[in-house]
């Protein structure tokens, strides 16, 4: 196999790598591995600097050679959508998270304030007797909501 001259894997489906050990192939004229899903670093020795970019076209993740305008090889790209897929959901968690943190402040700010209080002075108790003749007995025409633990009742408390 040393001494091929033409290879034409293109449209073939590949995926992966292309491998460093064909720079060894001394004899190669012609490399087409266009249209396929490869990634990484395309080899530089050997014969690999003669062929061009429509050698390489149609996979979006191969990066180096520099003589064929591809980004460099700085950082592995990411091998799989699975890998991307889980950066993404902890980005928006962490998106998420510090919203949430910001609004816990805010919401904390807000009510700590003291314009949001009556002056304990000016509150009243109020006992389960009075709020008893204040909803007629707690009847289901007062009834607004019903919750899991609590109900809510309209009711008219007397001066």
């Amino acid at each position: 196999m040393l001494n091929l001259e033409f290879l034409d894997l293109s449209r073939d489906n590949l995926s992966g790598q292309i491998p460093k050990s064909l720079e060894k192939l001394c004899y190669l004229k012609s490399f087409n591995v266009s249209f396929n899903r490869l990634y990484g670093e395309i080899p530089e020795g050997g014969s690999f600097g003669n062929f061009s970019i429509e050698s390489f076209q149609g996979n979006e993740a191969l990066c180096g050679a520099p003589q064929l305008h591809l980004p460099s090889c700085e950082t592995e790209p990411l091998k799989n959508s699975k890998a991307k897929l889980i950066k993404y959901v902890a980005l928006i968690f962490m998106i998420d998270l510090i919203i949430n943190i910001l609004r816990c402040r805010k919401r904390k700010a807000r009510l700590t304030s003291e314009e949001d209080f009556l002056p304990l002075g000016t509150w009243r108790r109020i006992s389960y007797h009075e709020l008893h003749q204040a909803t007629d007995g707690f009847n289901e025409t007062k009834l607004l909501c019903n919750g899991n633990y609590d109900s809510v009742y309209q009711g008219n408390l007397l001066g």
